[in-house]
Parts: C-alpha cells; sequence; structure tokens
C-alpha cells in the first residue's frame, strides 16, 4: 500500500458495460488493438473495492514504470477506458495510482443468449445478468506510453455542510444471487423437453439457462434470507427473475415474513408452454423493520402436481439509515433536485471521505469526525449510481501479465490451429509439430493457448464468446487462414465448477460448432465456418496417448480392416428396432457400394438371427474395423446393444471410427466421469482413432435422417475427404434440407472427439475406381505365395493404368479392367504395380508386401484326380553334409494340364542348418520352352519354411511330370554321426492352376520320397485289389498306409523281419502311401488299389 493512501487516497469509478463490437475490420476483433505497440499489465479483482497499485508493486511483479510519462497510463476494462487517479509524493512525483473494480457480473455474456422460437438474439433470456456464469474476477488493462492522455477523476470539495439538511435515508440495494458455493443450488442445463419441441436439444443459450435456487412443488415451501441492515421506514422494491420450465401452469408466490398477505401471488398461463422467464417488479408498502428478510416462497397449485418454476435473482432496493457501519456503501439510483449533505455515522475513516460520480467521472470530497462523516453532494437531477469510499477502503489487486499477444496478426496464420489451456501445453505443443511435419498428412500448425484468447478477445475473462471471436478474426485477417481447429481438453459448461483444465462449450447440450461458426445474430443459421474436433483430455499423458494412436494410423500398413465395417442396431421396442435396421441397411449399402466397397458385418437387437455376443464382438474390434456404427438406446456409458468397452478390448493400432447414434454417449462436458466417447478415445494402445457421437438427448427421426446423410457426405459426396471435412459439408446439407428447428438442433447435437483432419477411409473421388492391394492379386486381403500365380495367368494383358505407378502398400485406386479372373477378381489385382500392363515387374510387389494384410491363407487343391508331390533326398547323409532335396511332380500316367504352381516346403530346423539353404529352379520342368517363365521364392530360415512359386506365361499348359527345385541345404553339426538320420520335409500348402485358371488336384502332400530303404523292401503286387505282400529283410518300428488326405488307413508297429500280408479290401480304389520306418532308415512307397 502507498505510504499516505489513506489520508489522500479516496475515489469513485463507475464501469460501464460494453459489449464487443465486431466489424469487417481486423483491428475490430481486439479492442486494444489500437494501442499494440504498447506495453500492458493487468490487473484482477473479484469483488467491489477500491484498488491501489505503487510503483514499488509493479515493479515487484516485473514492471518497471518509474520513467513512464504518467499522463499517458491509461486504464480499460471490456473495451472501455476507465478514470484513475494518480497519487503523488509531498513533493509532487508520482508514486502509483487507484481504481475503483468491480466484480464480473452478466450483462456482457447476456448478448450469447437467444431466443429459441425466432432464433433471434434476446438478452432477457439470461436468468441472473448481475451474476456471471463463468465466475466473480473481472480484469483491468493498464497501457503506458502512447501520445493519448488517459481518463483522470475530476476531484471537487464543497465544505458548505451547514447550507443543507443532512438526508433522512440512503437508496441502497442488496440482491441474493444463485452462488454454486451455496447450499440449493441447481444448474439449468438449457435445451428443453419433449413440451417444447422447438427448443429440444437446442444447443444455444436459451431462457434460463445459468444457475438458479432449486424449484418449490406445491405444498412445499422455501425460505432464502435477505440482509438489509439499517431500513427506514420508507417504501422499497423488490425485483424478481424466476425461470419457469415447460408447464400448462405456474403459480408463484411470494411472502416476506412478518408481513401479511403474499407480496407475489401470481398464476401464470401460457398459451403454449415452454420455458421463458419471467421478471416481477414488486413494491413493499410495509415498512421493513428487520435487519435481515425471510422471503418465503411457495407454489400456489394443486398439491400433487409440478409447478416448475425456480428463482434466478432476487434484488430488494430499500432505503437504509444513514449508517455507514464500515469503510464503503454503494448507492442505487441517487437523486437530488437540490445539493444534499451526507451525514453518516459509524464510519471507519481517519479523516476522508469521497462519493463517486460515475457519470461524471468526478469525485466529491468530505471529512470525518470522529465516526461521523460529511459530505456535501451538488444537484443532480438524473438517478444515477454513487459509491462511497473512506481512507480506510484501499486494497490490493491481483497484478499478473496482459497476455494481448498478436494471435490475429496475418501472419500468425495456420491450418492446422490447436486451442488449449496453458496446462496442456506438453501434449498441445507435441501434437502440432506431429500435424505439422508428419509425412503422411502435413499441415502447418500452431497452438493458440486459452488464456491468450480470453486476454484479447474476452477482457481477460474465459468464455465461449471469445473462442469464436478469435476463430472468426483468424478466419478473416490470417495469410494462412485455418481449415481445421481442434480443442485440446475436456469440455465444460460450467466453468465456475468444473474442476479440470477446460476449453469450455458453447452452453448445454455441449456445441463446439458454435465455437466455430459465423458472428451473427441468427442462431439458426449458426453452422461451422471451418471443421472442428475435440480431444476430452483431462492431462498430458491422455494427449501423448492419442498422439501415439494418430501416428501409428496415418504411418501403419493400410491394411484390409480399414474397408470393414461393423454395424450394431439396438431399441427397446420391435417398432425401434424394425426403423433401426431399416436405417443400418441403408448405411451398409453405402458402405458396400463403391467406391469404398467396404465388407459390413451386422448385428440387430431383437432378431435372434442376428443378436451379437461380447465374446464375437470383442474379437472382431480386435481383428480390425474401420468404422463402428451403433444406432438405438444409450447413456453416457452404455448401448443397449453390449458394444465392448475399450479396456475389453486389444485391437492395438487397429482403431476404428465409432459412431454412437444415441443419448449422451458423445458427450464431453460431464464433471463426474468419462462417457463413452472420452472412453474410446483416451485409450492408451487402442480404443478408437475418433468417435462421434451425441451430447445429450436424440430423437430416432432425425437420428435416422442425420446418420443416412452423414454416410452419403462421406462415401458419396466427398469419399477420400478428411473427416471433419465431410462432417461440416453434411452439416450444411442437413440444415438446408429441414425446417424443423428440432432437425436443426441434431445437426448441432452430434460432435466429433478427435483429429478433423484424420482421412478414415482412402477412397478416390472417382465412385468407379476399386482399390488394389500391391502383391495381393487375388483379392484375398493377404499377400501370400499364391499371388504369383494370377499374374502368370494374366501376364501381357493390358489395362487401364492408375493415376499412381506404386507399390506402397495402401490401396491404390484405379478403374477397373475390361476383364475379371473365374472367380470374378478384376484383372487389375494383377497388376500389382498399376503401370496398365502385367508382367515379370508385378512381381515386385510381392517380395516388398510379403505376408502384408490381415486375411486367412488360401486353401491347398486337394480335389479329385490329385497329383502327387515328392522331395527326394540322398541315401544317406552325415551331420554337416551338404545335401539336395528334389522336388518332384506327378509323373506321366497321372498327369493333367499344368500351368502354374505355389506351395510351402516346411523344413525341420533342428535337422538343417539355418540360413545354409539354396535353391536352383533352372532345371524347372514347367518352365519348359517358356522363356519368360516366372519364380517367386522365400526362405523363413527361423520356422524352416520354403516359399516356392512358378507360373508360366505363355498361356500354354504343359503334360507329363518332372523335376520343379533343387534345393541345397546343410544337416545340422550335432546330429550323432550315424548314416542318415530321419530328416523331416513336408509340404503344408500347394495350389495349382491350369492355363484357363481351374485348380488342378494336389495329392501327396505329406509325401517324403527320402532315401530309398537300405533293406531290400518288397511290396507285390504294385497295383492290387485285395492284398499287399511284403517282405522286410530287417524288424520294423512301424508300418502304416495312408491316403492322400494324409488319413491313417492302416498302422501296424514292432513287426519282425519277414514275410507280411496285408488285407486291403476294405480299402476304395485310389493311390495312397505306405511308410515304413526301421531303427536306422525309413521311406515310403506309392501304393495303387484298382
Amino acid at each position: 500500500m502507498l505510504p499516505d493512501m489513506k489520508k489522500t487516497l479516496i475515489w469513485l469509478g463507475f464501469l460501464l458495460l460494453y459489449p464487443l463490437v465486431l466489424t469487417a475490420q481486423p483491428a475490430a476483433y481486439t479492442w486494444h488493438s489500437p494501442y499494440s505497440d504498447q506495453s500492458w499489465v493487468a490487473f484482477s479483482v473479484a469483488k467491489t473495492g477500491l484498488y491501489e497499485v505503487g510503483l514499488s508493486d509493479l515493479l515487484a511483479a516485473g514492471y518497471d514504470l518509474s520513467g513512464a510519462d504518467p499522463a499517458s497510463l491509461r486504464l480499460f476494462r471490456e473495451g472501455q477506458e476507465q478514470p484513475l487517479h494518480l497519487v503523488h509524493d509531498p513533493g509532487g512525483s508520482w508514486e502509483g495510482f487507484a481504481f475503483v473494480g468491480t466484480p464480473r457480473d452478466g450483462h456482457e455474456e447476456a448478448t450469447l443468449y437467444f431466443d429459441p422460437i425466432t432464433g433471434q438474439p434476446d438478452s432477457s433470456g439470461a436468468p441472473h445478468p448481475d451474476m456471471s456464469l463463468f465466475g466473480d474476477t473481472a480484469v483491468y488493462f493498464l497501457t503506458w506510453g502512447g501520445s493519448e492522455s488517459g481518463i483522470r477523476y475530476a476531484t471537487h470539495t464543497d465544505t458548505a455542510y451547514s447550507q443543507s439538511p443532512p438526508v433522512e435515508a440512503l437508496p441502497v440495494q442488496v440482491g441474493l444471487y444463485p452462488h454454486p458455493d451455496s447450499a440449493g443450488i441447481s444448474f439449468v442445463r438449457g435445451g428443453g423437453s419433449s413440451f417444447d419441441p422447438f427448443y429440444t436439444n437446442n444447443p444455444d443459450y436459451g431462457p434460463g439457462e445459468g444457475y438458479s435456487f432449486r424449484n418449490v412443488d406445491p405444498g412445499y415451501s422455501r425460505t432464502l434470507t435477505l440482509a438489509t441492515p439499517y431500513p427506514t421506514t420508507g417504501v422499497a422494491r423488490l425485483d424478481l427473475r424466476l425461470f419457469g420450465r415447460s408447464n400448462s401452469s405456474h403459480h408463484p408466490r411470494l411472502q416476506i415474513a412478518g408481513q401479511p398477505g403474499y407480496l407475489l401471488d401470481s398464476l401464470i398461463q401460457p398459451a403454449i408452454p415452454q420455458v421463458a422467464m419471467y421478471t416481477f417488479s414488486l413494491p413493499i408498502t410495509t415498512p421493513l423493520s428487520q435487519s435481515q428478510q425471510a422471503l418465503i416462497f411457495s407454489s400456489g397449485l394443486t398439491v400433487g402436481l409440478t409447478d416448475n418454476i425456480e428463482i434466478s435473482q432476487v434484488q430488494l432496493a430499500y432505503l437504509r439509515q444513514p449508517i455507514l457501519n464500515g469503510a464503503q456503501l454503494s448507492l442505487h439510483a441517487w437523486q437530488s433536485a437540490q445539493p444534499a449533505h451526507l451525514q453518516m455515522t459509524q464510519v471507519d475513516g481517519i479523516d476522508s471521505i469521497w462519493a463517486y460520480d460515475p457519470l461524471a467521472q468526478a469525485r466529491y470530497a468530505g471529512i470525518i469526525t470522529g465516526d461521523t462523516a460529511h459530505l456535501r453532494l451538488p444537484a443532480m437531477t438524473s438517478p444515477r449510481p454513487l459509491h462511497l469510499f473512506t481512507d480506510q477502503a484501499a486494497q490490493n489487486p491481483v497484478i499478473r501479465s496482459a497476455r494481448l499477444r498478436p494471435i490475429c496478426h496475418p501472419d500468425s496464420g495456420a491450418q492446422f490451429v490447436i486451442i488449449a489451456p496453458r496446462a496442456l501445453a506438453l501434449s498441445a505443443e507435441a501434437y502440432a509439430t506431429y500435424r505439422d511435419t508428419n509425412t503422411v498428412n502435413p499441415y502447418a500448425s500452431r497452438v493458440v493457448f486459452t488464456d491468450d484468447i480470453y486476454d484479447a478477445f474476452g477482457y481477460g475473462q474465459p468464455g465461449p464468446q471469445a473462442i469464436r471471436r478469435f476463430v472468426n478474426c483468424a478466419l478473416d485477417s490470417w495469410a494462412t487462414t485455418p481449415e481445421f481447429v481442434l480443442l485440446w481438453g475436456k469440455g465444460g459448461y460450467q466453468p465456475r465448477t468444473d474442476p479440470w483444465p477446460l476449453v469450455p462449450t458453447w452452453g448445454y447440450p455441449a456445441n463446439d460448432y458454435a465455437l466455430v461458426s459465423p458472428l451473427t445474430t441468427d442462431s439458426s443459421r449458426l453452422r461451422p465456418r471451418v471443421p472442428i474436433g475435440r480431444l476430452s483430455i483431462t492431462d498430458d499423458a491422455e494427449g501423448l496417448a492419442y498422439l501415439a494412436k494418430v501416428d501409428a494410423f496415418e504411418h501403419g500398413e493400410w491394411v484390409p480392416w480399414r474397408q470393414r465395417g461393423l454395424f450394431l442396431g439396438g431399441g427397446a421396442t420391435a417398432g425401434e428396432q424394425q426403423a433401426v435396421s431399416q436405417t443400418l441397411l441403408s448405411l451398409i449399402d453405402q458402405f458396400v457400394q463403391p467406391p469404398l466397397q467396404g465388407q459390413a458385418t451386422y448385428f440387430q437387437k431383437g432378431n435372434p438371427v442376428l443378436e451379437p455376443d461380447s465374446i464375437s464382438l470383442v474379437a472382431m474390434l480386435d481383428s480390425g474395423q474401420a468404422v463402428v456404427v451403433f444406432l438405438g438406446q444409450s447413456t453416457y456409458n452404455l448401448t443397449d446393444v453390449p458394444l465392448p468397452l475399450p479396456s475389453q478390448l486389444q485391437n492395438g493400432t487397429r482403431t476404428p471410427l465409432v459412431f454412437t447414434f444415441g443419448n449422451h454417449s458423445g458427450d464431453f462436458s460431464v464433471a463426474s466421469t468419462q462417457t463413452l466417447g472420452e472412453r474410446w478415445i483416451s485409450a492408451s494402445g487402442g480404443g478408437a482413432i475418433a468417435y462421434l457421437g451425441a451430447t445429450a438427448s436424440a430423437y430416432l427421426s432425425p437420428m435416422q435422417a442425420y446418420s443416412e446423410g452423414l454416410f452419403r457426405e462421406m462415401l458419396q459426396n466427398q469419399p477420400g475427404s478428411r473427416l471433419g471435412v465431410a462432417i461440416r459439408g453434411h452439416i450444411h446439407q442437413y440444415l438446408d434440407s429441414l425446417s424443423g428447428i428440432q432437425g436443426q438442433n441434431h445437426a448441432r447435437l452430434f460432435h466429433l472427439q478427435g483429429d478433423p483432419a484424420l482421412v478414415i477411409f482412402p477412397i478416390p473421388a472417382d465412385p468407379q475406381a476399386i482399390p488394389v492391394w500391391p502383391g495381393d492379386t487375388d483379392n484375398d486381403s493377404l499377400v501370400h505365395v499364391a499371388d504369383l500365380l494370377p499374374i502368370g495367368l494374366a501376364y501381357g494383358y493390358q489395362g487401364p493404368p492408375r493415376a499412381t505407378v506404386s507399390t506402397d502398400w495402401a490401396p491404390q485406386y484405379g478403374p477397373p479392367w475390361a476383364g475379371s479372373f473365374l472367380d470374378g477378381t478384376n484383372l487389375q489385382h494383377a497388376d500389382a504395380n498399376g503401370d496398365g500392363l502385367i508382367n515379370a515387374l508385378d512381381t515386385l510387389a510381392l517380395s516388398l508386401n510379403y505376408g502384408l494384410g490381415d486375411g486367412s491363407p488360401p486353401l491347398s487343391s486337394g480335389l479329385p484326380g490329385a497329383i502327387p508331390l515328392y522331395v527326394i533326398g540322398p541315401d544317406s547323409a552325415q551331420a554337416a553334409d551338404t545335401i539336395t532335396l528334389s522336388l518332384w511332380l506327378g509323373d506321366a500316367t497321372q498327369m493333367d494340364s499344368l500351368y502354374g504352381i505355389a506351395l510351402i516346403l516346411d523344413l525341420d530346423t533342428a535337422q538343417y542348418r539355418s540360413g545354409s539353404l539354396s535353391l536352383d529352379l533352372s532345371q524347372s520342368w514347367l518352365g519348359t520352352g517358356d522363356p519368360g517363365f516366372l519364380t517367386f521364392s522365400r526362405y523363413d530360415s527361423l520356422e524352416g519354411k520354403l516359399y516356392l512359386a512358378q507360373s508360366r506365361t505363355d498361356h500354354q499348359a504343359l503334360y507329363g511330370s518332372g523335376r520343379l527345385a533343387d534345393i541345397s541345404i546343410a544337416i545340422t553339426d550335432d546330429l550323432a554321426r550315424r548314416p542318415y538320420p530321419k530328416l523331416q520335409a513336408d509340404i503344408p500348402f500347394a495350389l495349382a492352376r491350369r492355363a484357363s485358371g481351374t485348380a488342378v488336384g494336389m495329392g501327396g502332400l505329406l509325401t517324403r520320397q527320402d532315401p530309398p530303404l537300405a533293406f531290400a523292401l518288397k511290396a507285390w503286387p504294385n497295383p492290387t485289389r485285395d492284398f499287399l505282400n511284403l517282405d522286410p529283410h530287417q524288424p520294423l518300428l512301424r508300418l502304416s498306409l495312408s491316403d492322400l488326405s494324409g488319413r491313417t488307413v492302416f498302422e501296424q508297429k514292432h513287426i519282425p523281419a519277414g514275410p507280411l500280408r496285408i488285407d486291403l479290401r476294405a480299402l476304395p480304389r485310389g493311390l495312397y502311401v505306405l511308410h515304413v520306418q526301421g531303427h536306422t532308415h525309413w521311406g515310403s512307397l506309392r501304393i495303387q488299389i484298382e
């Protein structure tokens, strides 16, 4: 405090409310822009008082004004300059200043309110204009160093007190406001009810939206106590604001305890039951005799009914005895035709008192003698407020930095704008860096903090209007204009009580679209100027987890699960279920049609055939779904189809876009819990990449229209676009298609949680284009060894090239070719690199993308008339030897036409040395006479699997049999050094094709023709009909006979040396394999039963 401030500094200021008026000029968006080259500091005050600031106080806060010209000091509140009083030391040097501060009230934010029927601004809908929705703290901004002089108070002194008799009463006003920290307070969330079809789900600030004292039903009463110190016998007036919810009638009653009858006893019967504010100005003719008044509220309706009316604000104007009882007092509507003498007692002061006239910007000096103060005021013919302060009233404001940064300057532009509280700066800046620098979906990005926005566009006070002003300024002023806005933080419509660092919603139901809508006076035309999304998080860990998901999503493999969709239908009744089913089938039809050509799975509650179970849903979500769509009944955390929670899943980077068309499941403004959408988005290492749901209750019919229109916009009108662009486009189309306010409200009910710049469906603008995953030539969602065969079958074919010649594992779109394979797969899939010609260059995609995709491997062509495969090895081998295994196909008597073959050879890694395999395909019989012969091979040394495919290219099939490959491989060093151990070489998969594309039956898939038996095993007759004779010269450990499927049809163990006869009469005709195992040798023979 300044040394002599108690004696020398007393003043009054009345702060005019100044609504922000915006024009087309960029400078008009920010009230401080004309002084943007000057220095600023801010002061926060939360109650009415006299605030003093010394040069030493400023210096301690980091602001040295000792060299500033005091005449250049200018003080602003809500964009309007306020008067200052400069304080000088005895030597005449200025040492500080003082100002009168008042708390924030609700008058500026009353401009947020709209009439729900007309859609026009209606500030009368604000329930408590003298109390702010967002807090009590008001901010004053001080600047200096400019060429203009600031406003100062003129001081007047009139000591002719005896010329006027002392006034007998002082006009004052006291009030009751529904502060949320008081008992019995509720928050009117707006949005109407089913009784107000024009108001249902209205996201604007509507009548009564704010705080109130809870309603009183008939048969009950509520007493509110209002302090009225030192009342006189003069008249008084009670101003009352009541909020009536939808009702056919209201009957509020009010009486003052100790006074006869009702002060208010009014039956209200609106023509249309609707929400409305009711204002009463009630004269009190019975003198107030108590220092506090007990106001008793009740209802005159019949007991058992609900009145649905609440108290929003109470103000009592009365005449007070001239007793100050302290150091300050505010007078209400002071007026006097003659000069007046204010003589007040019980004054807390030393020797000085002042009265301040806000209209004349004048301060009137008085004196204090003992505990009595004397003030002489000039005549004031018009009513005005006056403030009285003694020399003991001064206090210090909170000094803080003024965040009046040039965030609306044209050079401040960015394409992608993140609006975040400073508490989440770490994760917000990290995400901006990612979006700015990633190579897949980059946008010039910038983080703008809410405290900067509030200072520059909200007069230092938090609220959604400031964000809306900033967004419009950026869109109209920045050289690089925003294309997307992402709100970084949990939402809230009660900033007075919400505990998290938040980005506020535009009222309730939670509405973000209004934050990016034009500055217009017509709420029915509010529509987003730019796509917007929100990440509803409360800490940096959740933000960084989402960043990791987006990074994996955008830079991961574009695997086929991104064309799959899971559709879940609910409904409480059979009628609802039928309507839901009709809508979902419509959505599915759009999803599976070109250009996306998605794959849909549909479950429907009430349909026994389609009833889902949680196990199958978890499995499908874990395997990956591009979209999950729910339509039905829901709450904040539940759906009437058991949609699993993210905590139940292990879907990893397979993160879907989730739509929940139901009630409340997309709300992000609930303080007590994480809603369904917030759980899906904030889940680390899984969950969803984006989520769209309703922030309040929704109705089935408008939800049906909304969901169908949204899918049409995403998949037909703007296929392949950014998610937020499609949503914004749909909102405009949806609003234009509906005339009813209820339907229009639904357009602003469904909000995106997640990044609006994401591309969910990688589809082109051309609706005829089909997606090709390079390397997946048979279009089975997996790059496999069999994918060489379609290249050979269509070798040399030509068609329209794709716009991008690429083998990147992502859907590459191009027009379909004129032709298909036998299974209907378009020939374009075999053009793996997209150059318009199917040739050997397309095999590169198999090598680059092998194993990618999430489909199932193809089946072997085990068909009647099967061709055997053999693996033939040496007669003997020792440890560390390098041996050659030959792969043979068929024989001359069993061969049909063959064009290509793909197989997997499974080698026992315990027997063969890892990495020692070499492959020789130069002698392949299948390549005879075909100079363009195609081969593909891949060896997995860890699993011991050799993937081998061969195909002709001349469209001429071969007949006969022969060698396919020679395989050199080394025996491991640690096998016992004995003659050739039992070496394993199985063929678990084989697929062969004719030149026509039909499959060739493959048999003997597990046949091994290893070294011939050292003992001369004889088997006769072969072919045979009834019996097979054997004559092993050595004892056998095991002898078995199997058919071509590998099924054992005969088995005998521990057989002594000597003749053996096997009865085959029970077996059908066909080719069988005889397996014989001795103590050191083993082998197999083909047996034909005729």
